[in-house]
């Protein structure tokens, strides 16, 4: 099952249906949700903030995507938001609905230097494995970051590989 945050219309979601993937989709937006269901979007539509964390029961995910979603938590539109508390508490909520071996995509657009650090440290503090990906680093217009993460892939592997040859 795949989870979309930040799904907006639901045109990820149809790519994912076309190619019989489960999923669900979560916005903050209820306009933009309401498009994705005008649009007949067959994924189930969830109407929450991703800087609040996910309430769905550990490793019910294999796979999570965002397309240019994930920046919205660096600012703060409310004086109650902290944008390095809510980056902590999207990834450390994130990583426990994910199954072992999952995988994350996330393209994002940072402002700065500062809000692609935030993004990257609270991914790797919240125990997520992985990188970033720059398509057109030397472009302004066209650049693209892309966080390529993991849910205790590499250890995981690595273990299972030890116990079959050791043992």
């Amino acid at each position: 099952m795949i989870l979309d945050i930040g799904c907006g219309s639901g045109l990820s979601g149809s790519v994912l249906t076309e190619h019989d993937h489960i999923w669900i989709g979560m916005d903050i937006s209820k306009h933009m949700l309401e498009v994705a269901q005008d649009n007949d979007c067959e994924g189930d539509l969830l109407y929450a903030d991703m800087g609040q964390g996910f309430g769905f029961r550990p490793g019910v995910f294999d796979y999570a995507i965002s397309i240019s979603a994930v920046q919205w938590i660096c600012n703060a539109e409310k004086s109650s938001h902290n944008p390095m508390k809510r980056m902590k508490t999207f990834f450390s909520s994130l990583y426990k609905c994910l199954n072992i071996g999952a995988r994350c995509c996330f393209q994002f657009y940072p402002d700065n230097p500062q809000q692609l650090d935030l993004i990257t440290t609270a991914a790797l503090e919240n125990g997520f494995t992985g990188g970033l990906v720059v398509d057109y680093p030397h472009s302004a217009k066209a650049k693209k970051y892309k966080n390529l993460l993991f849910v205790k892939f590499i250890i995981f592997h690595f273990l299972l590989n030890f116990l079959i040859f050791h043992f």
